[in-house]
């Protein structure tokens, strides 16, 4: 895990805005680095001589307004979190600063400062996820060429994994807490998360390109959606930036059923919208059309790029094939051939130099359409049961411990061995939540000495590793429940119901 504190600027014109915003983010968190500027060019300068994580700016500024400073700040340094702040009744410009490459926004009011600080956390826990994303695919582009991951991929897919579930709870608690219609960028990162997720299960479980979840009907024009929604960075924030204009067109029936994995479509159609837009340096034309064919459901994704020669295309599915005339290095088509073979789909392609390609995925048909039903709220568990959570990483634990305490039980947390055996007194807990992999006295040691002297408490085993992986370590007479690394909101509210149900049972008898 990354332990580097995290490095600040706040650019404003008024002292006293930057004085109370760096208390604010300060009292958050003490070990956050907090720069604060009151000019554009002295933000400037400040960009050329450190790095920073996240710049705070305010619209207005006497040398430049501040969506032109972070329109600056963003083609000079792609990877820095801009957010902007903006008063009361500039709702207008927050939406302008979102398309210009934003990765928030805060409207000044009376108790805007306190809100910064979540502001700035959910911008991170944004750039962790792209990042886990990115070192996720290319560990499994390196393996699948290698034949199986190696110790220290595995290791590192497992840390992704506890991010991941750090990122998914977070955002499904914050949609639980804010109105609907504000709840849309939530809904991505959920989405993106998940599919994250599924991908270090994959990866896990068997190596790259194996281990697909199973298939479930899902809505296509659905999935588009949320393909354009990851890339919307690309084709529309990142090509203003360089006033490039690409034009999308989406032709998908509502009804357009498929029967296959949701997240490894997702990840084919990703990484298909993503080659269509390389492939048009100067901007041009998406489109994607769904249609159906001989009882199957197909999708056709055709750009106006520069196209391929009869040489590439007949080796275009082989690792390491690029399109002539741009960057890149050809994996993802490999691997996407590869995951909608395991799906029951296909591939194919059709291009011409200086015109463009259009790639048509088959896949096949649902035989009724995905529940429209929504999740459920809340859990159905007692409360006020006792739960001891021992994680030795603080994001997971803490995300326990938020849910847990907000469906009304009584939680304590623990970040190792040593300490859980500490707190964990026979008869004063109900329900133990616990990690396998933690320094010291492992978590399959402490789950058999809590059952030792405890044999009423119910023990849950929550890992990042995959059922695979843990074939071999699941005790079954310690653990009464597992379950894989990253959990929803839905799965933990489960487990609690299944535990304490079966802690208060024991109890009564």
């Amino acid at each position: 895990m990354n332990s580097e504190p995290r490095s600040i600027l706040v650019c404003d014109d008024n002292v006293d805005h930057l004085m109370l915003v760096k208390r604010a983010l300060q009292r958050h968190e003490p070990g956050f680095r907090v720069t604060t500027v009151s000019t554009a060019a002295v933000c400037l300068e400040q960009l050329q001589k450190s790095r920073f994580d996240v710049v705070l700016i305010d619209y207005l500024l006497r040398d430049m307004n501040g969506i032109d400073l972070m329109r600056e700040i963003k083609s000079q340094y792609p990877d820095i979190l801009a957010v902007m702040i903006t008063g009361m009744g500039n709702e207008d410009v927050a939406v302008q600063a979102m398309k210009s490459g934003a990765a928030d926004y805060i409207i000044k009011s009376a108790g805007s400062f306190a809100v910064v600080p979540m502001v700035v956390e959910r911008a991170l826990e944004r750039r962790v996820l792209l990042e886990s994303k990115r070192l996720l695919e290319s560990q499994i582009d390196e393996s699948a060429q290698a034949g199986r991951p190696g110790p220290l991929a595995l290791a590192m897919a497992h840390d992704l994994n506890e991010l991941l579930g750090a990122i998914l709870g977070r955002a499904q608690l914050m949609r639980e807490q804010i109105a609907p219609d504000n709840s849309a960028p939530l809904g991505v990162i959920e989405t993106a998360a998940r599919d994250a997720a599924a991908i270090v299960k994959r990866f896990l479980s068997s190596g790259a390109g194996q281990g697909i979840d199973v298939s479930q009907p899902l809505r296509l024009a659905s999935a588009v959606r949320d393909c354009l929604e990851f890339t919307r960075g690309r084709w529309e924030t990142a090509a203003a930036a360089h006033g490039i204009t690409y034009r999308i067109e989406v032709a998908i029936a509502e009804d357009l059923t498929v029967e296959v994995p949701a997240a490894a479509l997702r990840e084919v159609i990703t990484n298909l919208i993503v080659n269509a837009l390389q492939a048009m340096p100067e901007g041009g034309a998406l489109v994607l059309r769904g249609r159906e064919e001989a009882g199957d459901a197909q999708l056709v994704i055709q750009d106006t790029g520069v196209g391929m020669s009869p040489q590439l295309l007949s080796r275009l599915f082989v690792s390491r094939v690029a399109t002539e005339k741009t960057e890149g290095h050809g994996l993802g088509l490999a691997n996407c051939r590869l995951l909608l073979e395991q799906m029951g789909g296909r591939i194919s392609v059709e291009s011409e130099l200086d015109v463009g390609s259009s790639f048509t995925v088959t896949l096949p048909r649902a035989a009724a359409p995905p529940d429209r039903a929504g999740h459920g709220a809340g859990s159905s568990a007692p409360t006020g049961l006792r739960v001891l959570v021992v994680d030795d990483e603080p994001r997971v634990a803490g995300l326990f411990e938020d849910i847990l305490r907000l469906d009304g039980q009584s939680v304590e947390v623990a970040c190792s061995g040593e300490e859980a055996m500490s707190k964990f007194e026979p008869g004063h807990c109900d329900v133990v939540f616990c990690d396998l992999s933690l320094p010291g006295m492992g978590g399959l040691a402490v789950a058999r000495a809590m059952r030792a002297i405890d044999p009423a408490v119910a023990i849950v085993l929550v890992s990042g590793w995959s059922r695979d992986v843990l074939a071999d370590d699941i005790d079954h007479q310690v653990f009464d429940l597992s379950a894989e690394k990253p959990l929803d909101l839905e799965q933990v509210r489960d487990l609690i119901d299944r535990a304490g149900r079966l802690a208060t049972g024991r109890r009564i008898r």
